[in-house]
């Protein structure tokens, strides 16, 4: 091979190595029977648990988590995020509730979104549903400052547009 030939495999090669870490990691869920998948920026730390994946921003103005849940029982799954919100000590103001049905791909989705409360201050707050069968589906919580939500909107989007039925 020559020197002339090996000059674009090292240009790609060496644009490889750096896009890999913009990527970030892929984790399947849930652990017991994956069905899903969604890509995480690994400066956001994820860490695994149970069914699902928490995560924060790099400022930590940012808390996720994603989990598997029972595509039959989504007002069950909204309660017990609820329940998770106090837990954290996020409130929401009812009065302010949205929701907005898209698309991930071939995926059905739907989102709801409040006003919050959390120990630092305002908050906005969304549970956003996946179905990925008609008996399997992803949730993912996340509350942020609204500045934090709008410096890390296109991260936030890279990461719900990841998921992806396997």
């Amino acid at each position: 091979m020559d020197c002339a030939m090996n000059k674009p495999l090292l240009a790609l090669l060496t644009l490889a190595a750096f896009a890999a870490p913009a990527f970030g990691e892929t984790i399947k869920l849930p652990d017991d029977s994956p069905y899903a998948s969604i890509t995480i920026p690994e400066s956001w730390k994820p860490e695994k648990y149970d069914d699902g994946v928490e995560c924060v921003s790099p400022d930590k103005g940012v808390y996720i988590a994603v989990e598997g849940i029972d595509g039959d029982n989504v007002k069950g799954s909204v309660e017990e995020a609820i329940k998770y919100l106090k837990k954290k000590g996020v409130t929401v103001k009812a009065e302010s509730q949205t929701t907005k049905d898209f698309k991930i791909g071939d995926l059905d989705a739907g989102e709801i979104m409040w006003d919050g409360k959390d120990e630092d201050g305002d908050c906005i707050v969304s549970l956003t549903f996946v179905q990925i069968s008609p008996k399997k589906g992803l949730m993912a919580i996340y509350w942020a400052s609204p500045e934090s939500e709008k410096k890390y909107q296109s991260a936030l989007g890279k990461i719900v547009r990841s998921i992806k039925a396997l």
